[in-house]
């Protein structure tokens, strides 16, 4: 009966102990399980902390609907901005005020040039004597990147400029002039408020009314009706000069005298931080800016330009496009123009 008492336990305790084994096991499996999660968890919960950053810091508020359309983008984009910095490139994309914007949106909302038939070039024979750096900045004849906002309004603000930046060549005056009577003021030219327009239209407007200075007119970022006329008179242009296009020489060539308004393709610019654009850059204009310099050396090929993005967007609201022959990267030798005094 001992024997047979003894022998009992001995059964239960080998159960017992493959229980054991069998527990630890799963128990291992479930251990190994959570570290394949957690990282997955824990980089949502990073990325998710960095969209609240990102709403925190440009004070915006979206419904439960929005907030996961907006989230799904801001992943979307950091994604992709870490896929180009992972390549080897001449320039850096970072995340900025766009982040929660899909391409369609962005395009949509910031990029909105009205179709407008595209001069023929000429071809001409012509001895170019330009220096081979200039940058209008240095000279103290360009005042510092504004934002346009969701206002349309790109050629206001890159007219405005070049007429800026003329006036404190021919006069040593820099004042900044008002983005928003171009906005509300130069619809009978061709314009067309906040849905887009050409810097053209706005240099032609610019000849007849003249242009009042920001702080008496100041910017709204939505269209309204005029208010020129109870302001007075502005400063006025003499005219207006249009770049020969696809040229790479006339286009340096003019920059070298003063800044000049460019039409560009601005679609892969959404995330831009600093560098030369030097690749996946279309031609299909729908975005207006200013070239305020150059670099035209044997090492280094590059257009300065002036976005109206503000100044936390690139390089202080400036970048740098590669130089080339044609229409240029980015659409910059197709279309382009200046003011006269």
């Amino acid at each position: 009966m001992e024997l047979e008492f003894y022998k009992k336990p001995q059964a239960y305790g080998k159960k017992i102990i493959i229980l054991a084994f069998f527990a630890l096991i799963g128990i291992f499996a479930l251990a190994s399980n959570s570290t394949k999660v957690s990282p997955i968890l824990t980089e949502l919960e990073l990325q998710e902390k960095e969209f609240i950053k990102f709403v925190e810091l440009y004070q915006i508020k979206y419904d439960d609907r929005t907030y996961s359309k907006k989230f799904q983008a801001f992943l979307d984009n950091s994604a992709y901005i870490r896929r180009h910095n992972q390549k080897s490139s001449s320039w850096k994309m970072s995340l900025n005020e766009f982040s929660d914007l899909s391409p369609s949106e962005f395009t949509k909302k910031y990029l909105n040039l009205p179709p407008r038939a595209l001069k023929s070039s000429t071809p001409i024979s012509v001895s170019y004597n330009y220096p081979q750096t200039v940058d209008w900045r240095l000279k103290g004849a360009v005042t510092q990147a504004k934002n346009q906002g969701s206002c349309g309004s790109c050629y206001a603000f890159s007219s405005a400029a070049a007429i800026e930046s003329i006036i404190y060549i021919k006069t040593g005056r820099l004042e900044e002039l008002s983005i928003q009577q171009i906005v509300d003021c130069s619809k009978g030219y061709g314009n067309e408020g906040c849905g887009g327009g050409w810097m053209d239209y706005a240099f032609e407007y610019a000849m007849k009314h003249g242009i009042v200075s920001l702080n008496s007119y100041k910017y709204t970022g939505a269209s309204q009706n005029c208010q020129y006329d109870k302001l007075g008179n502005g400063v006025k242009i003499a005219g207006y000069e249009d770049v020969i296009p696809y040229n790479i020489h006339e286009l340096a060539s003019a920059v070298s005298k003063q800044p000049v308004s460019i039409s560009v393709d601005a679609t892969v610019w959404q995330f831009y931080s600093t560098g030369v654009i030097d690749d996946d850059c279309g031609t299909s204009l729908n975005h207006g800016v200013v070239a305020v310099g150059y670099s035209f050396t044997e090492t280094e090929k590059y257009w300065i330009i002036k976005n109206s993005w503000g100044s936390y967007w690139g390089e202080q609201g400036f970048l740098k496009v590669a130089m080339s022959e044609g229409p240029g990267l980015c659409g910059v030798n197709m279309i382009s123009s200046y003011p006269v005094l």
